[in-house]
């Protein structure tokens, strides 16, 4: 095929496309071709950035959910979460406990500040540690704790409180730590830690 033969064949193509009597089937044509091509796909909103955790809201969820040693770890069931709330207590402070229960065996989590809640509103980031105002605890199945605030341990990280809302009742946040247990002899990494519980 010639390069002639091609040009009249598009010049061809395109006076009949625009054609004033075909017009009306070719409206609808682009229409649904520029549909097509602008259609996205939206995220669920209950979409989460790690599987097996529940996805870091600030609604009022009810969730709880962190990477231990990399491994996903929630609380089993709704029940299995709470929420103490002071803020009269040493000028405010507050704490979440969740438990997930295995098979035989259970292992608990614990996060909170403890004071100053108050003298240092959110939304702020509380360091976690020994004479920090964050604390971080962690029970294994092996009953062996891991405690933020002990003198026998070493640990770093924190708890972001993002929002507490006392007019929509919300508490939300994310937090992460290592801890080093010298009783246990080991090491517990805790990432990607999200709370959003309602009170």
């Amino acid at each position: 095929m010639n390069i002639k033969k091609i040009l009249k064949n598009i010049h061809n193509f395109i006076i009949s496309f625009f054609n004033p009597q075909n017009m009306k089937h070719k409206i609808i044509y682009i229409c649904l071709l520029f549909v097509i091509l602008n259609t996205q796909c939206k995220k669920s909103s209950n979409a989460t950035d790690v599987p097996g955790l529940p996805p870091a809201t600030q609604i009022g969820a009810n969730t709880f959910g962190c990477l231990v040693n990399g491994q996903p770890w929630q609380n089993s069931k709704r029940d299995d979460l709470s929420l103490d709330l002071d803020l009269g207590f040493n000028n405010g402070g507050f704490g979440i406990v969740a438990y997930r229960n295995e098979i035989s065996t259970r292992s608990q989590m614990i996060i909170g500040v403890g004071d100053s809640l108050r003298t240092y509103p959110p939304p702020r980031v509380y360091s976690i540690g020994f004479k920090k105002l964050g604390a971080m605890i962690f029970t294994d199945k092996n009953r062996c704790e891991f405690f933020s605030k002990d003198s026998m341990s070493i640990s770093q990280g924190y708890v972001n409180l993002k929002i507490l809302d006392l007019n929509k009742r919300i508490i939300a946040g994310e937090f992460e730590g290592t801890i080093f247990n010298k009783n246990c002899g080991d090491t517990l990494k805790i990432t990607k830690g999200r709370f959003d519980l309602g009170f």
